[in-house]
């Protein structure tokens, strides 16, 4: 039987122990859109779908009832390979918390980390902690630290901040 998108969004979000509700605030939807989608009535677009994929950490074919993997982490011929289970970030030279400094555009090393922290459609850095100022927030001096490549930030986020300069 081919599951429905419906099924596999009702599924998920009752997993992560989240109400309709919870789910359209955090995807940014009206709340009668989420129960649209559970109640087969609506399909989102490809954005939403690639958000809702995102937050659950699952794969769109997975959503779509395209496939019973939820994550893509199967090759198509059944075997499990390295490179799909690990993502290398760049490491920049140290981040100065709280004082500022100069960082130059220099790729030090890469770090390999579980691909399963990642969005497979953002792009990371990695740089250690310099300093104790970010302590209130348990980021101690020679903490690694990942970094969204965004273009913004919110109030209340934390934030690498790099100028052309």
């Amino acid at each position: 039987m081919v599951r429905k998108f419906s099924d596999s969004l009702k599924e998920l979000r009752e997993e992560h122990h989240l109400s309709q509700r919870q789910l359209a605030e955090i995807l940014g939807l009206a709340y009668s859109t989420v129960a649209m989608y559970e109640n087969g009535k609506r399909e989102p677009n490809y954005e939403t779908l690639e958000n809702i994929a995102d937050y659950f950490n699952v794969d769109m074919n997975f959503l779509l009832g395209k496939s019973i993997v939820k994550n893509s982490y199967v090759h198509e011929f059944g075997e499990i390979t390295l490179d799909k289970l690990i993502r290398k970030i760049p490491l920049y030279d140290f981040i100065s918390c709280g004082t500022g400094g100069f960082v130059d555009d220099n790729i030090i090393d890469y770090v390999s980390l579980p691909a399963s922290m990642f969005s497979a459609r953002k792009e990371y850095f990695a740089q250690y902690a310099k300093g104790d100022s970010m302590i209130n927030v348990n980021i101690n001096d020679g903490d690694l630290v990942i970094f969204e490549k965004t273009s913004s930030v919110t109030n209340g986020m934390i934030g690498c901040f790099c100028t052309d300069d």
